[in-house]
C-alpha cells in the first residue's frame, strides 16, 4: 500500500471514534488487500449489512463494504459508480443507506457517517454519470448529412427543409 493510500485512509476516517473502529478492526486491516492500485478511499464509514460487521468505503472509484459475520466468514460487495442509479438514507433509530445497484438494493445498517457517505456516493455516481455521456462521440457531418437525405427520400423532409439543413452541416 502507497503512503498516499494509507494517508487517504487516516482522512477517510476521520470522525470515527474508537469504539467503532474497534468493530471495524478486522475489515480495516484488509483494506490494503482490497484497495486497488493507487484508489484513494474518501469516506469510510462503520456499517453491518445482516450479521456481517464492517465498513463501507467510498473511493475515488467505487463503493464497496467488507466485513465479518459471527462466524469469521468474509462478506464483501463492490459497486461500481457508473452500476449505481440511487443512493438514499434512512435516518430513523439507526441511520440506513440503501444503494441499488444494477436494479438490486444493498441495505447498510447503523451507519456511523451516513450522511457523509451517501453524499460522497451521490457526488461520485454524477460524475460517472458526466463522464459516459461526454465519452459518446458527436455524430460526425457525413452521418448527420446521410440521416437527413434518408429523412428526405421517406419524406419527412421538403426539399426546401432537406436544401436549408444541408447548408448548416456543411457550413460547420
Amino acid at each position: 500500500m502507497s503512503n498516499q493510500q494509507t494517508a487517504a485512509i487516516e482522512r477517510a476516517m476521520e470522525g470515527i471514534g474508537r469504539v467503532q473502529r474497534f468493530f471495524m478492526r478486522d475489515a480495516l486491516k484488509r483494506l490494503p488487500d482490497v484497495l486497488q492500485s493507487n484508489e484513494l478511499p474518501i469516506c469510510i464509514a462503520n456499517a453491518s449489512q445482516g450479521p456481517n460487521v464492517g465498513c463501507l468505503v467510498a473511493t475515488d472509484r467505487r463503493v464497496f463494504f467488507c466485513g465479518k459475520d459471527g462466524l469469521g466468514r468474509i462478506r464483501n460487495v463492490d459497486m461500481t459508480y457508473d452500476r449505481i442509479s440511487s443512493v438514499t438514507v434512512d435516518a430513523k433509530l439507526t441511520k440506513h443507506v440503501v444503494i441499488n445497484a444494477g436494479g438490486h438494493d444493498e441495505v447498510f445498517s447503523s451507519v456511523s457517517k451516513a450522511d457523509e457517505v451517501s453524499t460522497v456516493i451521490r457526488e461520485k455516481v454524477s460524475a460517472a454519470r458526466l463522464a459516459t455521456v461526454s465519452n459518446e462521440p458527436a455524430p460526425s457531418t457525413a452521418d448527420e448529412l446521410a440521416k437527413m437525405a434518408g429523412l428526405h427520400r421517406q419524406g419527412v423532409l421538403t426539399d426546401d427543409e432537406f436544401a436549408e439543413v444541408k447548408s448548416r452541416l456543411l457550413a460547420r
